[in-house]
């Protein structure tokens, strides 16, 4: 088992360089995969701002979106963010409470925590076991 952030699962869909391929083969070797609600959100707001932004064609950054609706996203187990409150107010002091979620989420089920953002990498090493995937 293992808790996927928005940062990993956008590499895994994505990315065909080496951090992507990273991502994936994480994603291959655990599961099943641990989503706070908001998880899939994030990641479809990442694809909307990529194609906004020229990064990506509309409809390349769509297609990925549809990823959490119809593929990839059909694997998760959707934890409630309402279950993850009170841990994530315990974070508050040094981590956002929607990074709060993924490690919150993480503590509860005793799994890691798969990330791409080195920032809640260095900030949960000490709470729980995180495996950093370099974008």
């Amino acid at each position: 088992m293992i808790v996927v952030d928005a940062s990993a699962m956008v590499l895994a869909l994505a990315d065909a360089g080496p951090a992507g391929q990273g991502a994936r083969l994480h994603l291959g070797n655990h599961s099943p995969w641990c989503v706070p609600a908001h998880m899939p959100i994030e990641v479809v707001r990442t694809f909307i701002r990529q194609a906004r932004a020229g990064l990506m064609p509309a409809d390349e950054a769509h297609a990925l979106a549809m990823q959490m609706h119809d593929g990839v996203g059909a694997a998760v187990v959707t934890m409630p963010a309402r279950d993850l409150l009170p841990a994530i107010w315990q974070l508050h002091h040094t981590i956002s409470p929607y990074d709060g979620a993924y490690v919150a989420l993480a503590q509860t089920l005793d799994a890691a925590l798969l990330t791409a953002d080195r920032r809640l990498a260095k900030a949960s090493t000490d709470l729980v076991a995180v495996i950093e995937v370099s974008s």
